[in-house]
């Protein structure tokens, strides 16, 4: 996978902001990552690079946007003590 440059592959924000509405949205799309997600290959592969994949009623936009805002409200006035922009 590719990102443009100038963003942070791990960051949710950038894959939000440079994927499409129309791929977000789309159910059979999201129904086929939820299923690799679920493959124990994939999962292991993930694994090996230290990432986590959130069980599958977290794996939907609405759950990726409510966790991105608890982060935000979380780390915000540290970000703001540390006088760092956040967006």
């Amino acid at each position: 996978m590719t990102f443009r440059p100038g963003t942070n592959p791990d960051d949710a924000q950038t894959v939000l902001k440079t994927t499409r509405d129309s791929i977000l949205n789309n159910p059979e799309i999201s129904e086929r990552t939820r299923q690799a997600l679920a493959n124990p290959r994939l999962r292991q592969q993930f694994a090996d690079l230290g990432q986590d994949i959130p069980p599958p009623q977290r794996q939907t936009i609405e759950a990726l946007a409510a966790f991105q805002k608890a982060e935000i409200e979380k780390w915000q006035p540290l970000m703001k003590l540390a006088k760092q922009k956040t967006d």
